[in-house]
């Protein structure tokens, strides 16, 4: 598998639960100086760490977890970026998630539409940011973020996690 992007992912009402929660000026959010290594800040929501919950939204994400077929033992990691708009897109570097020794995969669930994206080293492929869709692939495929002009926000949800069915 290289990539694969489901529009439409949720339900509207699982969908609508999530972005609310996320969108609302209530949710707490960490600045980080860099989402890789040189690049732009950006603002972070820890949702699952060192084999833990450590956020209530992680109940929030149960249908998409279900849908995914994402067992809580095999979660890495799952964090929720916000990246602010700029009057020119600015990109990370192309990266990979986490370091583990055991392959896993990556899904990227995108909470709003806006003229941001997901870019792939291997093809230059450009994923655009579209509302409720899910991006899944091979997590140790390098990839980078396209900042937005046209939105305040753009928020995404990032998860981690060791898929059995590989």
């Amino acid at each position: 598998m290289y990539h694969q992007a489901k529009n439409n992912f949720l339900e509207d009402k699982s969908f609508k639960g999530i972005k609310n929660f996320f969108f609302d000026e209530k949710c707490l959010w960490s600045y980080r100086p860099h989402q890789t290594n040189n690049d732009d800040g950006f603002f972070a929501h820890d949702i699952f760490l060192n084999f833990k919950p450590v956020s209530t939204s992680f109940k929030l994400l149960e249908p998409l977890l279900k849908k995914l077929g994402i067992e809580e033992e095999d979660i890495i990691q799952i964090r929720a970026n916000l990246l602010l708009n700029k009057p020119e897109h600015k990109y990370s570097e192309f990266h990979i998630d986490c370091k583990t020794n055991e392959d896993f995969t990556t899904a990227i669930f995108y909470l709003n539409t806006c003229n941001g994206s997901t870019i792939f080293e291997k093809d230059n492929t450009e994923i655009k940011s579209e509302e409720n869709k899910l991006l899944v692939f091979d997590g140790n495929l390098k990839h980078k973020a396209k900042s937005q002009t046209d939105t305040h926000k753009r928020i995404v949800i990032n998860f981690n996690f060791i898929n059995k069915e590989n």
